[in-house]
């Protein structure tokens, strides 16, 4: 009898647990808790405290573009591809100085995916619009848990590069950090002595001077240990970009909408060269992203093996018109 009833409580328990997370048919299989966690989380709290379980950007994405967002009042009620659903309340946020704001009308819930060294990526919602944004490590947001199957290397790099390049209503400005991978070390100087051998003859040399760091310092690094940084970080790229944007008249006039990514590489001096179009919308949206960038002030320049390096980045730049927004002539 007391096998019994043992076996029955550890079934329940188990029946719990399992019951505190919803499968909602996402496609990565990913199950989102019933609940919040208590209470307001900053990106190095929330890490301590649940690591693994918190949800990278891809995984807030996936939520926010395979589902139904039905605002209720005060949150969302969120209905996954095979009718379950999750609430989402609008808990507000806690700003770097411990004020507490938009109870009820705003939800910010914290990823594990950071931006560069001190910046967080985050779902954030209120009534009219679901976004992926990015702040301080500091701000105080809610928590929402996961429990999901761990895709491998290759395919979690292939994830963060489709959310990069073919998600059209991301948000403003997304640069994901490439994968923390088992970097090698640069290459090592050559030291003319162990390459050339020395003849004693009466031959006429004519002297070359040779610098090994030449081709060191001309290459440009996809992936490196710190990625550069726009100056003051996220926020401050964010606030640049939206006080010197100027929309084209011509693509007001005809409702063109749409995010142009731009790719340039930034030298180890912080400057920006090189800057293309990765993927376009259109001439005069294009031309005023290139505009854009090369407007932008130094940058902090990215870092590999201890020494300083020119490192390609790239920026996607949304243009958006506000609803009701009349061009005026």
């Amino acid at each position: 009898m007391k096998r019994i009833l043992l076996l029955t409580a550890m079934l329940l328990v188990i029946l719990t647990a399992s019951a505190q997370y919803v499968d909602l048919g996402l496609p990565s299989g990913t199950q989102w808790k019933q609940t919040n966690e208590i209470g307001y989380y900053t990106y190095d709290g929330a890490m301590t405290e649940f690591g693994s379980q918190l949800p990278t950007v891809t995984q807030q994405d996936e939520l926010r573009e395979y589902c139904t967002w039905t605002w209720m009042g005060s949150g969302y009620k969120v209905i996954g591809p095979n009718g379950n659903f999750i609430y989402l309340p609008a808990a507000g946020g806690r700003n770097c100085n411990g004020n507490v704001y938009y109870v009820g009308s705003y939800g910010s819930y914290c990823s594990s995916t950071p931006y560069g060294s001190g910046g967080v990526y985050y779902l954030n919602f209120n009534s009219d619009r679901v976004d992926i944004g990015i702040n301080d490590r500091c701000f105080g947001r809610s928590v929402r848990l996961i429990k999901a199957i761990q895709p491998s290397t290759e395919e979690a790099f292939k994830a963060e590069l489709k959310l990069i390049v073919e998600d059209e209503d991301m948000m403003e400005i997304y640069q994901e950090e490439p994968p923390k991978l088992e970097l090698p070390p640069l290459p090592q100087e050559k030291i003319l002595s162990d390459v050339i051998e020395v003849q004693d003859n009466d031959a006429e040399v004519e002297e070359i001077e040779f610098n090994s760091e030449d081709d060191e310092d001309s290459m440009v690094h996809i992936v490196v240990e710190k990625m550069p940084e726009f100056p003051g970080g996220a926020a401050a790229m964010n606030n640049f970009i939206v006080s010197n944007l100027r929309y084209p008249l011509l693509a007001q006039e005809n409702g063109i909408e749409g995010r142009v990514i731009c790719q340039f590489v930034v030298n180890t001096d912080g400057s920006i060269v090189d800057i293309k179009v990765a993927r376009g919308v259109e001439a005069s949206l294009e031309a005023e992203a290139v505009r854009l960038v090369k407007s932008m002030p130094k940058w902090t320049p990215g870092r590999h093996g201890g020494k300083v390096v020119r490192c390609r980045y790239t920026l996607p730049i949304r243009f958006k018109l506000q609803r009701g927004e009349e061009v005026s002539n």
